[in-house]
């Protein structure tokens, strides 16, 4: 057999042979695949938290940038919940409080943290309409969840809130989100996908605070990160009173392999990169 033959016949099963054996255990983590934020942080307390008041605090990682990513994620709870637009509350971008969901770019705040936030809602509801179905003696199927309450569809008047029935108890937060609970089918909607006004859109068209570089507060410093050329350098020099001789507007702040400099001025000037 000639290589042109043994090449023609071998074709197929070298491409077979060059793809990752582990190619689906990766795309399932990759930033690309729609379940990436609830991968990451798979536990209910990530993304809700119900409050004796009735309001529903919903947690994202993602940041407003004029996208109006707020109101969508607030319009995905709502809806999955089945209460009132103003009975949730978002919080978004705090790095104490929030999801760790990397960035907010590539149109992937719906797909991540909208994924995310709807199966989160679907498993805390489902949760709660196992303890009314205890609670009323009664088949889930004939319960009806409105703005917050549950109650017999035979008795109407006896009306249950999420927050009584879930109690106090904090182990439901950090039960892991069951992805496989049906989600609420889209013909039933009733907030996503309705004209309802920007939770920034007041503060933006008066040009008031909305957005983080709008913020100016009285002694506000600057920072800026100094990064290194890649993952996992290292900070191996000690000199630092070289740099802040060099620099005498700047401190630098130093934990580890973290290393930034802040200044009264916002042009920071420091090195970007370590030495």
């Amino acid at each position: 057999m000639d290589r042109r033959t043994f090449l023609k016949s071998s074709a197929i099963l070298s491409i077979y042979f060059t793809l990752p054996l582990n190619l689906k255990a990766k795309s399932t983590n990759s930033f690309s695949n729609s379940y990436f934020s609830l991968n990451q942080n798979p536990e209910l307390f990530s993304w809700l938290k119900f409050l004796n008041n009735g309001i529903i605090i919903v947690k994202t990682g993602k940041v407003e940038l004029g996208q109006g990513i707020k109101t969508s994620l607030t319009q995905i709870a709502a809806e999955e919940l089945n209460v009132g637009f103003n009975n949730i509350t978002i919080i978004s971008g705090d790095t104490k409080l929030t999801p760790d969901e990397m960035y907010t770019a590539g149109s992937f705040s719906i797909e991540h943290s909208g994924t995310a936030i709807k199966h989160a809602a679907a498993f805390a509801m489902d949760i709660i309409l196992n303890e009314a179905s205890k609670y009323f003696n009664e088949n889930k199927r004939l319960l009806i969840c409105e703005e917050g309450f549950i109650y017999p569809k035979i008795s109407p008047n006896k009306k249950k809130a999420y927050i009584e029935l879930l109690g106090n108890s904090e182990k439901i937060y950090h039960l892991n989100i069951n992805k496989q609970i049906k989600t609420k089918n889209s013909n039933n909607y009733t907030i996503v996908g309705k004209n309802i006004q920007k939770l920034e859109g007041e503060k933006l068209t008066k040009g008031q605070e909305c957005f983080i570089h709008d913020i100016y507060k009285e002694n506000l410093l600057y920072a800026r990160v100094i990064r290194p050329h890649c993952y996992f350098n290292t900070i191996n020099f000690t000199n630092f009173n070289a740099i802040i001789a060099k620099f005498p507007t700047i401190k630098l702040i130093k934990n580890k392999f973290f290393l930034a400099a802040i200044s009264e001025n916002e042009e920071v000037q420091a090195p970007s990169y370590y030495p």
